[in-house]
């Protein structure tokens, strides 16, 4: 099909207009996602195990408050080091590996 057909069928037809440029969107999206999200997650863990050394607060403390974002809050120790998990985590706020994990509650004694 020419490009001439193409235009002529769009700008016959302006619902086709957004339903071409919802899909190119959507795909933009899901491109920018895919790049991005990894280099976010690599870095919020860098900047939580940077807090939890500097201020000596516990990673597992930090990573229950990080807000909303598509990094596992699990911790993975490696000699001897504790660092946050960088999967992608799912609906819980954790990854596959950390799914059954279950942050305990500390309640505040009066």
């Amino acid at each position: 099909m020419s490009s001439k057909k193409v235009l002529r069928i769009l700008l016959a037809n302006p619902q086709f207009i957004e339903l071409v440029e919802d899909a190119i969107e959507k795909v933009i999206d899901e491109k920018v996602e895919e790049r991005i999200d990894p280099i976010v997650s690599e870095r919020v863990t860098e900047i939580v195990e940077e807090i939890s050394k500097k201020h000596q607060v516990s990673l597992d403390l930090l990573l229950r408050y990080i807000p909303e974002t598509n990094v596992c809050k699990g911790i993975v120790t490696e000699n001897g080091q504790s660092r946050g998990c960088t999967f992608k985590c799912g609906e819980s706020g954790y990854c596959r590996f950390h799914s059954n994990f279950r942050p305990f509650l500390v309640s505040k004694s009066r």
